[in-house]
């Protein structure tokens, strides 16, 4: 074992804190991350066994409990008792957190859509100074053309860091392995929505047809769903996409799309099993960085994978 306490052991712990309070979903997120970091792939897929909610679930909880501000003053009175709106905090910048406490958007009664309508405001907006101040030019920077790819690597990282310190533009050629990641990570994000689609359409229709003899809108009622509840747009996130899927009780499903999309894509089936890939940055970061050490070596696996990769060679 990865640590003193058994997975069963961990298991009980979880599920005993695991309450629609705010106090027991901070309790319950602390558990989940503090698992999510100390235990082993195998470690990891006993417990998720073992809880009383699904493995995306246990992603986004244990997101949640490890941003610290969330869990300090004043942040952690204004959360609401709700899991997915509080994963939604979660996710935002630090300034961005505390800014929507600023404002009041984060509070116990708050909903998705009233965070949603803030953060897209404010990100619409931008920051006007930023926009409107001339730029100059005070460094250029070269390499030599056999520059080690690691050393590069470290480099521009480096740079990033800088880049958020000293608030400077930095404008980098154009990589043809971003670029080929970008287009397999968009057909990624197609697949599942499509087969997201795909699903609730076929379950739609086996209980349409199970409903004989009533007519098209007693069968509709009996469907219970508003259309605007289980659409999937174009641009659905995959968070979207499994609410959609848990409208209809069937929130289960989408690990199984998203695991399907990632084999297809030539994601190898270790990775998918073992990893944590809930949450889409983190299964995003995994995958590009696999695609990027396979591109190295020039190993382009499965057919698809080499079509995909056509322009790297």
């Amino acid at each position: 074992m990865s640590s003193e306490l058994s997975v069963i052991d961990r298991a009980h712990e979880i599920n005993a804190s695991w309450k629609q309070t705010t106090d027991g979903l901070l309790k319950t997120a602390c558990l989940c991350a503090t698992a999510h970091q100390e235990l082993k792939p195998d470690e990891k897929k006993e417990l998720m066994g073992q809880l009383d909610f699904s493995a995306s679930t246990f992603s986004k909880l244990a997101k949640i409990g490890s941003k610290d501000q969330l869990h300090a003053i004043p942040i952690r009175p204004l959360l609401p008792p709700n899991f997915s709106i509080m994963y939604e905090v979660a996710k935002l910048k630090d300034d961005e957190r505390q800014a929507a406490a600023d404002d009041g958007i984060l509070n116990p009664g708050m909903t998705r859509a009233d965070l949603t309508a803030w953060l897209s405001r404010r990100r619409a907006q931008g920051k006007p100074s930023e926009v409107s101040q001339p730029k100059k030019l005070i460094a250029k920077l070269e390499v030599p053309e056999d520059y080690d790819a690691n050393l590069q690597a470290k480099l521009l990282e480096s740079l990033e860091k800088l880049k958020a310190k000293y608030h400077f533009d930095m404008e980098k050629p154009a990589d043809p392995t971003e670029k080929a990641f970008n287009r397999i990570a968009q057909q990624i994000d197609d697949f599942i929505r499509k087969e997201a689609r795909r699903f609730i359409k076929q379950l739609k229709q086996t209980r349409m047809r199970a409903l004989k003899g009533l007519s098209k809108e007693e069968k509709e009622q009996r469907w219970g769903f508003k259309w605007d509840e289980i659409d999937i747009p174009n641009d659905a996130s995959w968070d979207d996409v499994q609410r959609a899927l848990e409208v209809v009780g069937c929130p289960d499903q989408f690990d199984r799309i998203r695991d399907e999309a990632l084999r297809l894509h030539g994601l190898p089936e270790e990775m998918v099993r073992d990893h944590p890939l809930e949450d889409h940055d983190e299964a995003m970061k995994a995958y590009k960085d696999f695609l990027s050490e396979e591109s190295k070596r020039g190993s382009f696996g499965s057919e698809r994978y080499r079509e995909v990769f056509s322009d790297l060679k």
